[in-house]
């Protein structure tokens, strides 16, 4: 057995303090200062602070504890009291610096940087990191700070300086937010970008979606290069941009409830000129519309003074030229920016036959035309109806120059209400007017009424379908019509019907009454002259006289040449075939003639047509494979139901009957002769 001292007290040297032993441990009383205090194992088990303040070290052999260390409630930094690990409450540990405190755990597990009560709102119920700025207010943001431990000068372009992760319990990653370097880095120069990266549905890695890089631009689905927004995709919905608003979603993705308040806006800049917008954009829609807007007017946007569209011939020019203006009075210009001239809604402004005119177009199986519909109502509310009044103008077409001072109508199409309207009843006429020479006055000259009737020059129809009155000037005809625009040669004329035309008598007669304008022989004949000659030579006439009238072919000897008179009268009339029948149309009249084609090879000239011939229905026209012998113009095609019916006139047989007659004449007088030399009595 080894040597053993037992001691219940030890009294140090200088009798100011004591060591007392026991089975429950060790008191040290009287004692303020001990540089060291040592144990082996087994021996000390608690250190229980009383009039022992300062402590160098306790350790056992090697300056550790075996056991667990029970502290009251912090732990000190030596030399720095305002710096310790607190054991404020129950479950709870603290990190002080500074006399304040900046990290703590709480009893649920959660790290608490910057405040020492946990969020409860929303999601912060669940979290297990909470940062919190300076409470002072506004200046104090929370901060989470991620750092690369390599030097600034030793990144490059590209280097990722840091990831949030979003991971399974298994490590697969699902989505991460990443920082990289934008750009080389050098002194106070720090160019970054952000990513995010997500993971398809199937895949085991995520894949960049979005990215901002150091200059503010905002990539979605590839890097920007253009605008501030660039979006990029290579088809189906992932090219759309869109923007919902309203109260809820609906119970379907991406839908809202028909009765919820919906719209987008889009505003952006030119992508060389800040001052130049080239478009904004709001759509909304509510309880089953589905609106586009363009210039805003709503409550998310305030309206635009001008909306305007322009177009460029290519891509590098930057402004383009403006096509179409919408003005902030609601007139539409097209080919213009000028104030309008005329009062119009639709201004079109061009400088050549492709930019002056308006052109409709319709492809459809059907028998429908292209339309421009004029409306007129007498609501002033759009949708309203309101009867309109007789000699209300439904809707004009006008026709104006520039007089060197500004634009003066000269001539005007319109439809006007022709009598009072009702029902299902909306009488109207169509009304011609021209503005005449040294006036700026449009005048009518010509109405088409309800019931069909024109009327040209004056408007009293007094029941007749077509008049023509003699306008008011001093060489006027009511009808005037010239086979060319030389009003100096009068031959030229095809009809010169000087007071009526058409005339109608009140007792049920109707023909051609033509009247001569001379105030001293108004009963004089009149005449229609015919011209078909190339060299304006008159084929013929009628004349009505005041007992008698003729039918006329010309006959003057002055018009005709290689004349030789008739010999074989008799023989060419016995070549006709007269016959007695009936047409077709009438069985039971019968008449005597002849058959034209019969008649043909005899007087030529009588007969018009050919035998068995057929309408023709088709022409060859340019572009088409023209046969030798054919040009454009020529019948290609007849028929096979619309006859071409010859013609005959029976007045052209006259000069064979007379020759004919003649020649028989002149045999019977010779026979007579004969006979009275023979002492035959005629």
């Amino acid at each position: 057995m080894a040597s053993e001292i037992r001691v219940d007290k030890i009294n140090s040297l200088s009798g100011v303090g004591t060591v007392t032993l026991s089975p429950t441990g060790v008191d040290i009383a009287g004692i303020t200062t001990a540089a060291t205090l040592r144990a082996t194992t087994g021996i000390v088990t608690s250190l229980t602070a009383g009039s022992l303040t300062s402590l160098g070290a306790v350790s056992g052999t090697t300056g550790t504890f075996t056991g667990d260390v029970d502290i009251a409630d912090k732990i000190i930094h030596t030399g720095d009291t305002n710096t310790a690990i607190r054991f404020p409450a129950a479950d709870t540990v603290t990190v002080e610096t500074g006399g304040s405190e900046r990290a703590r755990i709480d009893s649920s597990g959660r790290l608490l940087l910057g405040t020492t009560t946990a969020s409860s709102a929303g999601n912060s119920q669940y979290s297990k990191l909470e940062v919190s700025g300076n409470t002072s207010g506004a200046t104090g943001p929370g901060h989470l700070s991620i750092k690369r431990g390599t030097a600034t000068a030793s990144l490059s372009n590209g280097d990722t300086i840091g990831r949030l992760i979003f991971s399974s319990l298994d490590g697969g990653d699902f989505a991460y937010i990443q920082a990289s370097a934008d750009a080389a880095p050098g002194s106070s120069d720090y160019p970054g970008r952000m990513m995010f990266f997500t993971a398809a549905d199937g895949a085991s890695s995520a894949t960049e979606r979005l990215r901002i890089d150091s200059s503010g631009r905002i990539g979605i689905q590839g890097s920007p290069t253009k605008g501030v927004l660039d979006v990029r995709a290579s088809g189906g919905s992932a090219t759309m941009l869109t923007a919902v608003f309203g109260a809820n979603e609906g119970t379907t993705a991406g839908t809202l409830s028909d009765n919820t308040d919906k719209a987008c806006r889009i505003g952006s800049y030119h992508y060389d000129i800040d001052e130049e917008p080239f478009g904004i954009l709001v759509a909304s829609g509510t309880n089953g519309t589905n609106n586009l807007t363009f210039g805003g007017g709503t409550s998310l946007m305030n309206a635009a003074t001008e909306i305007k569209f322009n177009t460029a011939a290519n891509s590098t020019t930057t402004a383009g030229t403006n096509r179409m203006t919408i003005a902030s009075d609601g007139k539409i210009k097209i080919g213009t920016t000028a104030t309008p001239t005329q009062s119009g809604a639709v201004n079109v402004f061009g400088t050549d036959s492709g930019t002056s005119q308006i052109s409709i177009r319709r492809g459809s199986n059907d028998d429908g035309a292209p339309k421009i519909h004029f409306q007129k109502s007498r609501n002033t509310t759009d949708g309203s109806h309101t009867v309109v009044q007789s000699n209300d103008v439904l809707g004009q077409i006008v026709f104006a120059g520039n007089d060197g001072a500004g634009p003066e109508n000269g001539a005007r199409i319109g439809c006007v209400v022709d009598a009072a309207p009702g029902g299902n009843d909306m009488p109207g006429r169509l009304v011609f007017e021209t503005t005449p020479d040294g006036s700026d006055t449009l005048v009518e000259r010509m109405r088409i009424s309800a019931a069909g009737a024109v009327s040209i020059g004056q408007y009293n129809f007094d029941g007749k379908y077509f008049n023509v009155a003699e306008p008011n000037v001093t060489d006027g005809h009511s009808i005037y019509l010239r086979a060319n625009t030389s009003s100096s040669n009068s031959n030229n004329r095809v009809i010169n019907c000087d007071l009526h035309g058409f005339y109608r008598q009140s007792y049920g007669q109707t023909g051609f009454r033509f009247r001569n304008k001379d105030s001293t022989s108004n009963n004089r004949a009149a005449r229609v002259h015919l011209y078909l000659n190339d060299d304006d030579s008159e084929v013929g006439n009628i004349m009505i006289g005041t007992s008698s009238s003729s039918f006329n072919t010309s006959s003057d000897y002055r018009l005709k040449e290689n004349e030789v008179l008739i010999s074989d009268g008799i023989t060419r009339l016995k070549q006709l075939k007269p016959y007695r029948f009936n047409f077709k149309i009438t069985p039971s009249e019968t008449v005597d003639g002849f058959f034209a084609h019969e008649v043909s090879p005899v007087v030529p000239n009588a007969v018009t047509g050919e035998k068995d011939a057929m309408v023709p229905n088709a022409w060859y026209q340019e572009g088409d494979a023209i046969p030798s012998g054919k040009s454009v113009g020529d019948v290609k095609g007849y028929s096979s139901t619309e006859m071409e019916i010859q013609s005959l006139d029976y007045a052209k047989i006259t000069p064979l009957l007379t020759a004919a007659l003649q020649e028989a004449v002149t045999k019977i007088e010779v026979l007579e002769t004969r006979l009275n030399n023979a002492g035959i009595a005629t």
